[in-house]
């Protein structure tokens, strides 16, 4: 999906994060474009994945790690 820009302030703009998986590293996201909470399946490496109940916006899954592979919405939560 397509990122978005909005409004930071007069005169600049920023672009928001486009839905679902990221990697900035070293960190690991998942940004939820929905209203409500979503479900999703995060797939890690040498460690059993794990479910997480996103947020709206911006969710941090991993932080200094390169373990975390991708992760998929699985639902509502």
């Amino acid at each position: 999906m397509a990122s978005t820009t909005v409004s930071a302030a007069p005169g600049t703009a920023r672009t928001t994060a486009a839905c679902g998986y990221r990697e900035e590293y070293p960190f690991t996201y998942w940004y939820n474009c929905r209203s409500t909470n979503v479900k999703i399946r995060v797939d890690v490496l040498a460690y059993p994945d794990y479910d997480y109940c996103t947020l709206p916006g911006d969710n941090l899954l991993d932080s200094g790690s390169t373990r975390t592979r991708g992760a998929r919405e699985i639902g509502g939560c």
